[in-house]
């Protein structure tokens, strides 16, 4: 009998992801994300391939784990997963025979997450460890089955480089200006029940709201759109700000000035010779 983890450790240097570094799960690093998903899928006794999962959630110290080498020594007990026999069909014994079966058969819950395509570990941290170093060193197949469910998640990152480059701009306006520009992100979501796994598919919606000097004017209703460009939210903000109250209009001039001397001092700065030092 071979004990699972006793092989493992002497044939780690036979592994070629060892060393790896573990991805954090891009959701739990940066929660923002969420509101930048456009689909999200969960399929049930998924058959998953060990090579496309390459990172953890927060959870049995993977949150302290930077490499798959730690992961493996942070494993935090010693579980049926780590102590089955790495040889097949061995009577009264647990074996890697688990590794191939077809469905799920435990209570215990075995989920992966898929975010654009890269598999993080949601639950079963010990069983999935132990399957991918095994498959590394041949003793079970690179694809398995036996999982709960995997959880399919796609992330438009266009969006949310906007958002970001949005944010940026809205922060190198004048301070009187950028105090009072609402600018949020929410999405919504529709659910297809009608398929035999369940499918969300989700918007997402940017919102902006204009004021002067805090006045914000109630009838206004705030911008959601796109805003694919720099541009079209400068000119969206400069549009609210035209419906403002008319005692304003002279400020607003002002910003829409003070923006544009801003920009051809920044501009000429960037175009002056670095100095020798």
């Amino acid at each position: 009998m071979i004990i699972c983890k006793e092989f493992i450790e002497k044939n780690v240097d036979k592994v070629s992801f060892h060393r790896e570094k573990l991805l954090k799960n891009p959701l739990e690093n940066n929660k923002g994300l969420y509101h930048f998903k456009s689909k999200e899928l969960e399929v049930q006794n998924p058959k998953l391939n060990l090579s496309m999962i390459k990172g953890a959630s927060y959870t049995n110290g993977s949150a302290v784990a930077k490499t798959w080498s730690d992961m493996l020594k942070l494993l935090s007990r010693y579980s049926q997963y780590v102590e089955i026999d790495c040889e097949r069909n061995r009577e009264g014994y647990p074996s890697v025979d688990y590794y191939f079966g077809d469905k799920y058969i435990n209570d215990d819950p075995w989920g992966i997450e898929f975010i654009n395509g890269v598999g993080y570990i949601l639950e079963g941290h010990h069983r999935t460890t132990i399957a991918k170093y095994l498959a590394a060193l041949e003793k079970i197949p690179n694809e398995i089955s036996g999982f709960k469910y995997a959880r399919y998640i796609e992330i438009d990152m266009s969006k949310f480089k906007q958002y970001n480059k949005i944010k940026t701009y809205i922060n190198s306006l004048p301070d009187f200006i950028s105090k009072n520009i609402s600018f949020s992100v929410t999405s919504k979501y529709t659910k297809d029940e009608t398929k035999e796994n369940l499918e969300i598919e989700y918007q997402t919606i940017f919102r902006v709201k204009v004021g002067i000097v805090y006045f914000y004017d109630e009838n206004i209703e705030p911008i959601t759109t796109d805003f694919n460009t720099i541009s079209t939210f400068r000119n969206e903000i400069f549009k609210q700000l035209r419906q403002l109250h008319s005692k304003y209009k002279y400020l607003i001039l002002f910003c829409s000035f003070v923006s544009k001397i801003n920009f051809l001092k920044n501009f000429i700065k960037t175009c002056q010779p670095k100095s020798k030092e």
